[in-house]
C-alpha cells in the first residue's frame, strides 16, 4: 500500500478514536466529578460537546489534508530532492500543526460553549464555577495536544524514515523539553482542580465522596501513564534507531548507512549531527583508501617481476598481502653474469608498519649485495643496521641466497626464516636452519650452508603466512599440508605451473581482487612463495 496512503487511515482513525473518547470522557466527568445529572447532560452538555468535537476534528482533518498535499505529491509522482525536501518538511512540522490547532480548537469551544452558558442561556453567572470548569478544560486541551501531537509523529515516522534525508536542511530546530513539561504541568494541572473540586462538591452534598475521589485519582494515573508512554515511545525508538546508526558505524565503518531525520527535536538533531559525521568519516576513509591503494601500488613496484630465467634457473614469484599492503617480501638481483642473489622475508605485523620495514629491508638487501661477501655476511650486515633502527619493536624472518649460474651451486643463509624444501624427482627434503630473526640481536653472526641443486630440482621458499592460512573449514593448512602438495606436484613441470598447482593445492586463490579475498573468509596473512628450479642439461624443465 501507498506509505502515505496508510499513514491518512491511522491519521483517521486517531481523529476518530480521540472525538469518541473526548465524547464518554467529558460527560462522564460532567456526571461523576462536576456533579451533573444525565437528564441536564442529555438536554444540554451531550449535543454541544458532540457538536464540538466534530467540529474540532473536522478542522483537524481539513488541516492534515492541506499540510500534506507536497507529501501526497511526492508519493504518487516519486518527484526529486526538491519535493523530497518539500515532503519531509510538511511531514516534521505536521505533528506541532495539528497539536496546536487541536489547542486552540479546545480554547475556541470552551469559550464558545461558556459564553452560551452565561449570556444566551444565562444556565449559570459567571463566578468560581465556571472558572473552574475553564481551567481544568484548558488543562485537559493542553495534556490532548501534547498527546496528540506524540501520536502523530509516531503516525508519520515511517514516510518521514522512507523519505531518506539525513538532515533538516535549514528547518528551525525544535527541543523535547516543551512538550515534557507542557504534559507534566497540564497533567498536575487537571488532577490537582479535580481533586479540589471534588472535595468542593463533596463538602456542598453533606461530605466528600470517596469513590469520587478514587475514580479522579484512577483516572488522571492511568491516563497520565499512557501519555507518558507515548512520549517516551516515540523517544525511545528515535534512540533506538541511533543506537542503531552507530553500530552499524562501530562495525562497518566504510559502509554506513545514514540515520533518517524524523523529528525537528533533540533526536532529530543527534541524527543530524551522527549523519555529520558518518560523511566525515566517509571523507577520511576515502583518502585513507586512496593512500592505501597508493602505497599498494609503491610496494607492487618496489618488488621484481613474477618471473625470470637467469643462465641454468628459472624463478617463479607470488605475493599477497593480507591487507592492501605488507610485510612480507622477494627480491632477486643480478649480480653479475656469473652470480645473482635472492631474498625472502617476513616482517612481524602487517598493513603500513609492516610495510614500510619491508621496503627498508629490501633496500638494505639490495645494497649489501651489491657490497659483497658470503650470504652470512650479508646478513649479519643486514641485522646490525636493522637492530639498530628496530630497538627491538619489530623483527624480520630473512632468507638469503647466492647462486652461482656458471657452477650451478646455491648458497644460502637464514635468519629465523622457515625451512626452504627442495622438490627432487618426485620426492621432498627441507633444509633446516637454527638462527634468530633480524632485530632482536645486534651481535648475531650469520653463515651460510651449501644446499645442493641439481638439475630439474627445484628449491621452495616461502613465509608463514603460507601455512598458517585458514582454509573453508577453518582448519590451519601447516606443514603437512604443504609438503602433501609439494610432493603431489606432476614432474615435468617449470616452476610457473608449480606455482599454479601450489595455489590450487593450498586453496590460495588466483584472483586479483581485494574484496573476493575478504569474502572467501581464508586470507588472513601475508604470505609469499618463491620456486627456483635448475633446468636440466638439455634445458628442460623436468621435476
Amino acid at each position: 500500500m501507498n506509505p502515505y496512503r496508510l499513514m491518512k487511515r491511522k491519521l483517521v482513525r486517531l481523529y476518530v478514536g480521540m472525538m469518541l473518547g473526548l465524547l464518554a470522557a467529558m460527560n462522564g466527568y460532567n456526571a461523576y466529578v462536576d456533579g451533573s445529572t444525565w437528564a441536564h447532560i442529555f438536554r444540554y452538555d451531550f449535543y454541544f460537546v458532540l457538536a464540538g468535537n466534530a467540529a474540532v476534528f473536522a478542522m483537524l482533518g481539513v488541516l492534515t489534508n492541506m499540510r500534506l498535499r507536497k507529501v501526497k505529491a511526492f508519493f504518487a509522482e516519486q518527484g526529486g530532492p526538491a519535493a523530497r525536501t518539500g515532503a519531509l518538511r510538511a511531514l516534521l512540522r505536521l505533528p506541532a500543526v495539528v497539536g496546536l490547532a487541536f489547542l486552540a480548537g479546545c480554547m475556541l469551544l470552551s469559550f464558545v460553549y461558556h459564553f452560551a452558558e452565561i449570556v444566551l442561556l444565562r444556565i449559570r453567572p459567571l463566578g468560581l464555577v465556571v472558572i473552574r470548569h475553564v481551567m481544568i478544560e484548558l488543562a485537559a486541551g493542553a495534556t490532548l495536544a501534547i498527546l496528540l501531537h506524540g501520536v502523530v509523529r509516531m503516525i508519520a515516522s515511517p514516510c518521514a524514515s522512507l523519505l531518506g534525508k539525513k538532515d533538516m536542511e535549514g528547518m528551525r530546530p525544535t527541543s523535547l523539553f516543551w512538550p515534557w513539561l507542557g504534559a507534566y504541568a497540564s497533567l498536575l494541572a487537571v488532577t490537582c482542580l479535580m481533586l479540589v473540586w471534588s472535595v468542593i462538591n463533596g463538602s456542598g452534598m453533606g461530605g466528600v465522596r470517596l469513590e469520587s475521589m478514587l475514580a479522579v485519582c484512577l483516572f488522571t494515573f492511568l491516563f497520565g501513564l499512557f501519555v507518558m508512554r507515548l512520549l517516551t515511545s516515540g523517544l525511545l525508538r528515535d534512540i533506538g534507531a541511533l543506537t542503531r546508526g552507530m553500530q552499524a558505524l562501530r562495525e562497518e565503518p566504510a559502509n554506513r548507512r545514514f540515520i533518517p531525520v524524523t523529528g525537528r527535536d533533540e533526536t532529530g538533531q543527534l541524527a543530524e549531527a551522527v549523519n555529520a559525521l558518518q560523511d566525515q568519516i566517509e571523507r577520511e576513509y576515502a583518502d585513507i583508501r586512496n593512500e592505501l591503494r597508493l602505497a599498494q601500488e609503491v610496494q607492487r613496484r618496489l618488488l621484481p617481476a613474477a618471473q625470470h630465467e637467469i643462465g641454468c634457473f628459472r624463478i617463479a614469484c607470488h605475493a599477497r598481502p593480507a591487507r592492501e599492503v605488507g610485510g612480507d617480501l622477494y627480491d632477486v638481483l643480478r649480480l653479475s653474469d656469473r652470480m645473482f642473489a635472492i631474498a625472502i622475508g617476513d616482517v612481524s605485523g602487517k598493513g603500513m608498519s609492516a610495510a614500510l620495514v619491508m621496503s627498508a629491508v629490501m633496500t638494505l638487501f639490495r645494497s649489501e649485495a651489491r657490497r659483497g661477501g658470503t650470504a652470512g655476511e650479508m646478513m649479519t650486515r643486514l641485522n646490525r643496521q636493522l637492530s639498530e633502527t628496530l630497538r627491538g619493536s619489530m623483527m624480520v624472518t630473512l632468507g638469503i641466497g647466492l647462486f652461482d649460474c656458471r657452477a650451478g651451486t646455491l648458497s644460502y643463509a637464514s635468519g629465523g626464516h622457515l625451512a626452504p624444501y627442495v622438490i627432487a624427482r618426485g620426492s621432498i627434503r627441507a633444509h633446516l636452519f637454527s638462527s634468530l630473526p633480524l632485530g632482536i640481536d645486534a651481535e648475531e653472526r650469520y653463515s651460510e650452508e651449501q644446499i645442493a641443486l641439481n638439475p630439474g630440482e627445484c628449491l621452495v621458499l616461502y613465509t608463514d603466512g603460507v601455512i598458517e592460512r585458514m582454509n573453508a573449514s577453518g582448519t590451519m593448512l601447516g606443514f603437512e599440508r604443504l609438503e602433501s602438495a609439494l610432493a603431489d606436484v606432476p614432474p615435468g613441470y617449470s616452476p610457473t605451473e608449480m606455482l599454479a598447482c601450489l595455489r590450487t593445492a593450498l586453496q590460495a586463490p588466483a584472483v586479483d581482487h581485494e574484496a573476493e579475498l575478504q569474502q572467501s573468509g581464508i586470507h588472513d596473512d601475508d604470505w609469499t612463495l618463491m620456486l627456483i628450479q635448475r633446468a636440466d642439461e638439455e634445458g628442460a624443465a623436468d621435476a
